[in-house]
């Protein structure tokens, strides 16, 4: 090894992109109970239906820019790892919600 911790390496393998947006979905579900806003009616979701419409805006947002970062990286002849990736992490947050609500 050149000295850098195994953690690193994989860290740069996946993507900082990745793990950062990974980061954000599980936050916005931690915290999406701690959100005291009246007008959230129980009906229409309350906090979380809050916390999926904002996993939908981050995640579009998230996909969009990460195509767009695909096709330039195709085009200059680098790896698409972290990027292909990238672009399937929000249809896998999406089936994970849907197991989840399946089993509760």
């Amino acid at each position: 090894m050149n000295g850098t911790p195994m953690i690193s390496q994989a860290a740069r393998s996946f993507g900082y992109r990745n793990l950062a947006y990974l980061t954000c979905v599980a936050s916005l579900f931690a915290l999406a109970p701690l959100v005291d806003i009246p007008a959230l009616d129980p009906e229409d979701g309350g906090e979380l239906g809050l916390a999926f419409a904002l996993w939908a805006a981050v995640s579009i947002a998230f996909f969009l820019t990460n195509a767009v970062l695909a096709v330039i990286a195709a085009a200059r002849g680098r790896s698409l790892r972290a990027a292909s990736i990238a672009c399937c992490l929000p249809v896998l947050c999406l089936i994970a919600l849907r197991v989840a609500a399946a089993l509760r």
